[in-house]
């Protein structure tokens, strides 16, 4: 399924008037950003279902079936930040992308606050952007958020971190705070992926858990191809292109490949794609990708044992660590990939029926929380 088609679902008349609903995603490069693919399924899902739905995201976000209502996006080049070391936490890593700077910060909030009121939505969902919670304080409209147990790791951190915040909550009147984990007291709910052993928080929030990242779907018979996506890999293309084919090319299998700078072609086996796409995960063998959770998460759902390329960053090796640590993926340090690391763990994953084992049961575990229709209880 490509983002942006609505799959099958049974219509239900749920609401006894129409809903507005305002979504507002972190997004980055769209191609292989998750909260882009978990906002446009979240869209197609209640768009399918009657309501009415926007989106406060840059002009070109891609999204389909939502009004969308601009906001500023970064300037930050794909390796600018290459040099720097990879942040550990949320919060740093919110810092070091610039993206709770007063400026940008001040902007943004603006720009989701000037929706709000334009578009006056009964309710926002917030996908990673602190906008989102400060301007839906500010308008007092309701806000649920989708988080992830990575953004609440116990770390105390330094206070010009979250300068920008307080610049922005002073900005718009509100009150000032000691750590980021205060902002999430302003949602009414909570929404995280996965079962408590794969995605912990602390035991102060209460979390309600979801398992799929959009519908259910059903997988192809073939199980022989490889799908390869390593869009947040910060290697040269030339390099990660000469990975796959030394471990992949001339294999009796299908190899499909997307990352950073990849050129539309194929040679022999192996195709090289424009961008990821969930069918791409159907009939394989095995999922290998850098972290993303929207593919962590569908590939999960879909019993698919995986390699994850992780750099050490606060979601990537997140990711990485709770599926390796459950037994349904191998954990593969970026600063090691190469061609011996990627295919001693595919050929690990192919020989031991414990990787297979593994992802079945998690699937069923994901499966049993339900899927993105769910959060119409909640209403």
């Amino acid at each position: 399924m490509k983002v942006g088609e609505i799959s099958t679902i049974e219509e239900k008349k749920c609401y006894t008037k129409v809903m507005k609903l305002l979504v507002v995603p972190s997004i980055g490069r769209k191609e292989d950003n998750a909260n882009y693919f978990l906002a446009q399924e979240i869209i197609n899902m209640y768009h399918l279902h009657g309501a009415e739905m926007a989106v406060c995201a840059p002009e070109d976000c891609g999204i389909h079936r939502a009004t969308i209502y601009p906001s500023p996006m970064l300037k930050t080049g794909f390796f600018s930040l290459g040099s720097k070391s990879s942040p550990k936490y949320y919060t740093e890593y919110l810092w070091q992308r610039k993206l709770t700077s007063a400026s940008y910060l001040k902007e943004d909030t603006t720009a989701v606050r000037d929706a709000i009121i334009h578009f006056q939505p009964d309710l926002v969902f917030d996908l990673g952007r602190q906008s989102a919670l400060i301007a839906s304080k500010k308008q007092q409209v309701p806000v649920w958020s989708f988080v992830s147990g990575a953004m609440f790791r116990n770390k105390e951190v330094d206070s010009s971190y979250i300068k920008g915040i307080n610049e922005t909550l002073s900005e718009f009147r509100l009150e000032q705070i000691l750590h980021l984990n205060e902002l999430y007291a302003i949602p009414e709910k909570l929404f995280a992926f996965g079962p408590l052993v794969t995605n912990p928080f602390p035991e102060s929030f209460t979390i309600h858990r979801l398992g799929s990242m959009g519908n259910f779907i059903e997988d192809s018979d073939d199980g022989t191809k490889v799908s390869i996506f390593l869009g947040d890999v910060k290697e040269r293309p030339s390099k990660i292109k000469t990975i796959i084919e030394e471990t992949f090319l001339g294999a009796p299998y299908r190899v499909e490949a997307y990352y950073e700078g990849c050129k539309v072609g194929h040679n022999q086996n192996i195709h090289y794609l424009d961008c990821f796409k969930e069918e791409n995960l159907k009939g394989c063998s095995v999922v290998i990708h850098d972290g993303n959770e929207f593919i962590y998460n569908r590939s999960t759902i879909l019993e698919k044992p995986q390699i994850i390329v992780s750099d050490g960053s606060y979601l990537r090796s997140w990711v990485a660590s709770s599926a390796s640590r459950n037994g349904f993926a191998i954990s593969v340090n970026e600063k090691e990939l190469g061609v011996q690391s990627i295919y001693e763990a595919y050929r690990r994953i192919l020989v031991d029926d414990y990787y297979f084992d593994n992802a079945h049961e998690f699937s069923n575990q994901f499966k049993q929380l339900g899927d993105l229709t769910k959060l119409l209880e909640f209403h």
